[in-house]
């Protein structure tokens, strides 16, 4: 699929939905691009989780492509870590990306909090891979699964090919693999 597609792809999907994005590594920022940028301008309130970026460069990231971040909370699991913290009210800052228990947390409170549509979009899923093996990252991609089967929420997952794919595919509604190609 190309990344110009995924607007279609993930309002084909409809409410309460899980869409696994694949991509290269290359193109995930593309593609982070192009699914806020759809689901952030239909005026959908999000949550952006990410394992890879500080929150302050996923932000100014994002407002850099003209996306409003007006309605969207940020989770950084990254800046903790690395000791850099810019309190703000719209960023839960986690420890560590292996604090699942905090992120899931974060997550039910952020789901409870918004009523009506909203959308989860998780960058990227195979970091984990790093500090969690592959079994508790499918036991987490199960649980955030079917919270996004339960509430009015797209739930859009990124990951690059790797070995936990396997494990963790027959949990989403929808997996589609994205080319480089707009």
């Amino acid at each position: 699929m190309r990344i110009g597609d995924l607007g279609r792809e993930i309002d084909a999907l409809g409410k309460s939905a899980s869409l696994l994005a694949l991509a290269s590594p290359d193109s995930i920022h593309a593609v982070i691009s192009a699914i806020v940028k759809h689901l952030a301008g239909k005026g959908i309130p999000g949550l952006f989780i990410s394992f890879n970026k500080p929150y302050l460069s996923v932000k100014a990231d994002l407002e850099k492509m003209g996306i409003s971040t007006e309605n969207i909370f940020f989770v950084d699991c990254v800046s903790s870590t690395a000791g850099i913290e810019e309190r703000s009210d719209d960023v839960l800052f986690l420890n560590s990306a292996a604090n699942l228990t905090g992120l899931s947390i974060g997550l039910t409170q952020f789901i409870e909090a918004i009523p009506g549509d909203k959308f989860v979009m998780i960058d990227t899923l195979q970091t984990l891979s790093i500090y969690l093996d592959s079994n508790t990252i499918a036991s987490f991609v199960r649980s955030i699964t079917a919270k996004a089967s339960k509430y009015p929420m797209t739930l859009v997952t990124l990951s690059t090919p790797n070995p936990t794919n396997d494990k963790i595919i027959p949990f989403f509604d929808k997996v589609v693999e994205v080319s480089d190609d707009k």
